[in-house]
């Protein structure tokens, strides 16, 4: 730096920040203005110092420092004083504007000094740097606005960097537009993790990166907060130093009080006492907690000292300082504890009313409040335990344990965590404990506490049994629900989706199907209008299942996917999936699918869920032919369900039904039949669909094919429609009626074919070349159709394989011959064949016979 420049404040770094150098520089090449704007102690004044010493470009630096009670004149005199000393010697200009301390030697307002200043500005010849420090000192608006005229007209050789704690009020947005300014603020200035460790390092001290990471999480990368950390933390207690350094701690206190909250206006101290009680503000928060805020306040505070407050990356929100808003929040709890209880009071209807259920939770329980606090735990937190994504409320749970001291909140508060914890045992307690304290609140809290009770004790029943209890109950307190929700409760609103779900799968545990369906996907609708996620991807994952057995596999990958994808491991969707993929014959995905389903379930205690993924597992046995491990599996199967007392109709039928493919699969047609003849009146269409087999083994067509005609009439499922008309086209097969036979089997291959489903031809008996269809390649995969065939002529296709002549067929059809030769002519052309044989492989490989 060159002699004549004038005095630069010294304030060395405690380390080289060779990034903030370079940023600065960075800045400033391009710009006529630099702004550096920071709140107090986050190291500005002495990172422009230190790049000001070490800049060797050759400019002239001149350095201001506007003091708290600085004049105008004042201002420009020592303005002039600094640029006149920079460039050129003290000698040259004479004494009175030496280097020397002191009062400038004016009284007036300071025109006439401005004005000397104005023709200095002028005579600047050589690249000078003006900084003017501390600038939000210097507060009138009239001078501010004489400083940005005089900047204006300078020369070209004179930049200017400012640097205060606050944007001034000088219209800066002209120099944006212009080009002609550029900013640095506190985020730039904020210590880095190595600038972090280099620090410390000063100070003796060699922090991990965890370490280095908390304290930056503290104090945001505040110079000074930093330092005295580095100053207070004992080498051998690091950790247990930065868990103590706080807000509240003495000398952090004193350096805010006396640097932040002495410095602003009785009305805002009020405001920032009054609002500490939350870590981030938007302007309805603020107007909430009472300090009669406005987004035009915090936006205000945040321009003025980022220290203080600071706009964050979401739009619309405001955050103080960590450490700031703990000085804060400890001299609001000194002054005046009940109004900081009420306050966490109105936090926790604000975000209750926004839907931020552990927000609302914790400030609820930090108020104090027994009424505040039973509200919010029986509307908000439980049901969200209850639905599955309790984490963040159970979080708030932990955090404020033990600080209201109410009895009921202390059970609600129990029963909560447990629930979320899965402790059957312990919940029921809670259950108990809570009935006891539930008289003289509310009537609308009240049966809130009773419908949460109710459902607390159905998940500690799931705990314990893996169901929710008897169904008329449910569906007792789902109706009881639904009219309150109708009345607008909103206790209800958020209790009926845990209710419908509850009720929904245990109609699909029993056997309801139909009516299972209908209340899953009621609840998946109302839980998506409650945000409660977890619930409405609990459904999905059980829907997914009842399609994969009915054989709308597609729905139920689409409904299973996503269900993993939004809540992760669910042993209902991998069972989804495992089916789905036994059902295409995708055996290895199929068992992955398993292994994944058994780990969900043991994990999350679904003993039923548990049972199905395992039977599962036995049907994959049998459809790799394993038939002796297959029969085993379930019997063991059968032993357990009965010991613990988990089967379920559902289970039972699915076991009965895994069980006679068994013994069909073996050709014990006897002991199926036998089996399934004494329940004839009330068999399931895939029940009745084994007994055909049985009876069709035993020789017994004519009852095989009575058995088959209410499912071939009405095609309940289109799995149980598979196997029927594959049963069907057996049944023909025995009656030596070929084109009946090739008949039945194209419509179930027909049917078969959008869902992609395999599993029934692999396992039904067929008098085919191999003994089974064969659909294990992709119809994708197979050749396509030069055109597509009429209706008349795939019947002319169908006969062809029968072997019977022109003549034949066309009696059949009631056509004549020529017809029929007509007919076939087209099939010739669109199969791009010439002759019979070759129509009927070609319409094999097409899957058209």
């Amino acid at each position: 730096m060159d002699a004549w420049s004038s005095r630069i404040p010294e304030s060395p770094s405690p380390i080289e920040r060779p990034r903030v150098r370079d940023l600065l520089s960075a800045r400033l090449r391009h710009a006529r203005v630099l702004l550096v704007t920071a709140g107090a102690g986050s190291g500005k004044t002495t990172a422009v110092a230190e790049w000001c010493k070490r800049r060797g470009f050759g400019e002239r630096i001149a350095w201001v420092t506007v003091t708290r009670d600085a004049t105008p004149a004042h201002v420009w005199w020592q303005t002039r004083h600094a640029l006149l000393s920079a460039v050129v010697s003290p000698e040259t200009v004479g004494g009175d504007l030496a280097n020397t301390a002191g009062p400038p030697p004016v009284t007036r307002a300071g025109k006439a000094e401005l004005d000397r200043l104005r023709r200095t500005v002028t005579m600047i010849g050589s690249p000078t740097i003006l900084v003017v420090d501390d600038l939000h000192h210097l507060r009138d608006v009239g001078v501010l606005e004489q400083l940005r005229d005089l900047i204006e007209h300078a020369p070209p050789q004179l930049q200017v960097v400012l640097v205060s704690r606050a944007d001034p009020a000088m219209r800066l947005h002209r120099w944006r537009l212009r080009g002609e300014l550029s900013e640095v603020r506190a985020r730039d200035l904020a210590f880095d993790p190595g600038e972090v460790t280099r620090l410390f390092a000063q100070y003796d001290l060699r922090l991990s990166e965890p370490q280095v990471r908390a304290l930056l999480d503290r104090t945001d990368g505040w110079a000074v907060g930093l330092r005295l950390a580095a100053m207070s933390l004992e080498p051998e207690a690091v950790d247990q130093g930065i868990a103590r350094f706080t807000g509240d701690e003495r000398t952090v206190m004193e350096y805010l009080t006396g640097e932040v909250l002495s410095r602003v206006p009785d009305p805002v101290r009020r405001f920032l006492l009054r609002t500490s009680v939350t870590e981030r503000l938007t302007g309805s928060l603020a107007e909430a907690l009472g300090g009669g805020a406005t987004d035009g306040l915090l936006t205000r505070l945040a321009r003025e000292d980022e220290l203080m407050i600071r706009a964050t990356s979401n739009g619309g929100e405001y955050a103080y300082h960590p450490l700031l808003r703990e000085m804060l929040y400890h001299q609001l709890s000194l002054e005046d504890g009940a109004l900081r209880d009420h306050q966490h009071g109105r936090a926790a209807a604000w975000y209750a009313a926004a839907g931020d259920v552990a927000e609302a939770t914790r400030h609820a329980l930090l108020s104090r409040d027994p009424e505040v606090s039973v509200r919010v735990l029986l509307t908000m937190t439980i049901p969200e335990i209850l639905a599955g994504q309790g984490d963040t409320a159970m979080a708030a749970l932990r955090e404020t344990a033990g600080r209201v001291g109410d009895p009921l909140v202390e059970a609600l508060h129990d029963a909560a965590r447990h629930a979320y914890e899965r402790d059957a045992a312990s919940l029921s307690a809670d259950i108990d404990a809570t009935g006891r304290h539930l008289r003289g609140l509310p009537a609308d809290v009240a049966e809130a506490g009773q419908t949460a009770l109710r459902l607390l004790g159905m998940t500690s029943s799931v705990l314990r049994t893996g169901g929710a209890g008897e169904v008329a109950e449910v569906r007792r307190l789902v109706h009881r629900l639904g009219e309150a929700t109708s009345a607008r409760t909103p206790a209800a609103a958020r209790y009926e989706p845990i209710a419908q779900t509850h009720l929904g799968v245990e109609l699909m545990w029993t056997g309801q199907t139909a009516e299972s369906q209908r209340q899953l996907r009621a609840a998946a609708a109302s839980a998506k209008r409650q945000r409660l996620e977890a619930v409405r991807t609990f459904c999905l994952s059980h829907l997914a299942v009842l399609d994969a057995r009915n054989g709308d596999l597609e729905s139920a990958r689409h409904r299973a996917e996503s269900a993993l994808r939004e809540v992760g491991d669910t042993p209902t969707a991998h069972l989804a999936l495992a089916q789905v993929s036994l059902q295409q014959a995708e055996f290895d995905e199929a068992a992955r699918h398993v292994v994944l389903g058994l780990a969900a379930s043991e994990s999350m205690m679904d003993h039923r869920a548990h049972l199905a993924v395992r039977l599962t597992e036995a049907e994959l046995l049998l459809a790799n032919d394993s038939r002796a491990k297959a029969a085993a599996s379930i019997a063991r199967l059968r032993a357990e369900a009965a010991e613990t007392q988990t089967g379920t109709p559902l289970l039972h039928h699915w076991m009965d039904l895994a069980d006679a493919d068994a013994r069909l699969a073996e050709q014990d047609y006897a002991t199926v039949a036998e089996q399934l003849r004494g329940r004839a009146d009330d068999l399931l269409p895939a029940e009745q669909i084994r007994l055909a087999q049985a009876e069709l083994g035993l020789g017994r067509t004519r009852q095989a094919e009575e058995l088959l005609q209410p499912i071939l009439a009405e095609e309940p499922t289109s799995v149980a429609a598979v196997e029927a008309w594959l049963v069907q086209a057996a049944v023909q097969d025995h009656r030596h009626d070929e084109t009946a036979a090739e008949d039945a089997r194209r419509h179930a291959m027909d049917l078969a074919a959008p869902e992609r489903l395999r599993l029934p031809f692999l396992r039904t008996p067929s008098k085919s070349r191999s003994g089974r269809i064969d659909l294990l390649v992709d119809a994708s995969s197979a050749p396509a159709l030069l055109e597509e065939l009429t209706e008349r002529e795939l019947t002319v296709l169908r006969y062809l394989p029968t072997m019977r002549g022109n003549i034949e067929i066309g009696e059949c059809m009631f056509v004549s011959v020529n017809t029929v030769k007509s007919h076939l002519k087209a099939v010739y052309r669109k199969l791009a064949v010439t002759n019979r044989r070759q129509a009927v492989e070609r319409a094999r490989e097409l899957r058209l016979l």
